[in-house]
């Protein structure tokens, strides 16, 4: 529906360059008829489209390849979920392939919201895969001066400030997916037996919010007063993960939260959700920054489980210590080297916009 307004757009602005996400490759196409040069930019773990373009290769080709790296891999349950939500949302025959027609289109290089020492080796098999040069960009952390809304989260500062140096988990599952009544109870119930102290980010879909008594187990607010926090809609997620007291980081596993992590040296408990969570659950233990929260057969969140991890990552501290100690590495790495990758990419699309003029 966009098509023509953008077309309109690109003759108006006539711009040296356009760089296009993936899932529009019709941009790529319009750009091409000005004559403009086109750059897709992925902003999602190259570890997911590694392993989908490997399957989908397979089942176009026909060829029965085993994927070249078994730590990556979906569970049952997993395999069931994603199956489920595709038909659930009638998906059209053909858009799985939009990326991949994307990645085709895109004027020599790829770029891709990762850093080749998290990435490296699935960089280069999508690279091997598609025959494009993928140039990782680095995280793009957001550092912009957020002082004038200090006031909304300065509860959540003072909380902070409070507790004992690395003795907080922060607990989020991101801005597009929503816990179940019955997700929301185990983990209530595990923050509770883990004697843990927590900041838990709870949210609810556009137009179905509902108070956190109400969302919560009877009296569980009243019972972890003092020791935990739970926030209803939104928090200041850099904040937290960059303040000394936060000892562990229970996330979905969405590709921002992943990168956020390792760019402030808190290990991951990871507790993938759908879509690709589950892979870069599993890079993130390959790599050594995460410990996976297990869940049962049937894909449930089991507190016992959920409360014993944290219970042994921030309170005995027992368990991730490894964790820790890699992912504060990984950061000191990130913050020293992760320009230079840029840097990179910006004289490939110099490149580019002199080779178009």
């Amino acid at each position: 529906m966009a098509k023509t307004n953008f077309q309109n757009i690109l003759n108006t602005l006539k711009p040296d360059l356009l760089v296009y996400d993936g899932f529009q490759p019709w941009a790529s196409e319009l750009a091409a008829l000005n004559h403009i040069p086109s750059v897709l930019f992925l902003v999602v773990g190259t570890v997911n489209l590694s392993s989908v373009y490997h399957s989908l290769r397979c089942r176009v080709s026909g060829a029965n390849e085993t994927y070249p790296f078994p730590a990556i891999f979906y569970r049952d349950y997993e395999i069931k979920k994603i199956l489920a939500k595709l038909q659930e949302s009638k998906a059209k025959e053909g858009d799985e392939f939009d990326v991949f027609k994307s990645i085709e289109l895109s004027s020599d290089i790829v770029l891709v919201k990762s850093w080749r020492e998290m990435e490296g080796k699935y960089i280069d098999h999508l690279s091997s895969s598609c025959g494009k040069k993928l140039i990782a960009v680095g995280p793009f952390s957001n550092h912009e001066d957020d002082s004038k809304e200090a006031d909304s989260y300065s509860h959540i500062i003072e909380f902070l400030n409070s507790k004992d140096e690395a003795s907080l988990v922060y607990v989020s599952f991101g801005s597009e997916y929503f816990l179940s009544k019955e997700e929301r109870e185990e983990i209530a119930i595990g923050l509770e037996l883990s004697n843990a102290n927590f900041i838990w980010v709870v949210r609810f879909p556009v137009g179905h919010a509902i108070g956190l008594e109400e969302a919560l187990p009877e009296r569980f607010l009243e019972r972890v007063k003092g020791r935990g926090t739970v926030v209803n809609g939104w928090a200041p997620q850099a904040k937290i993960l960059g303040h000394r007291s936060t000892g562990g980081f229970v996330s979905h596993c969405g590709w921002g939260s992943v990168i956020e992590s390792i760019y402030y040296g808190v290990p991951l408990l990871a507790l993938p959700m759908h879509l690709d969570q589950p892979l870069h659950a599993r890079l993130a233990v390959e790599i050594g920054v995460g410990i996976e929260i297990f869940k049962d057969a049937d894909g449930q969140i089991k507190r016992e489980d959920f409360a014993r991890v944290i219970n042994e990552v921030v309170v005995k501290k027992k368990e991730g210590q490894l964790q820790r100690q890699k992912a504060m590495e990984l950061s000191k790495k990130l913050r020293e080297e992760g320009e230079e990758e840029l840097h990179e990419a910006i004289e490939k699309l110099r490149s580019l916009c002199s080779k178009n003029k």
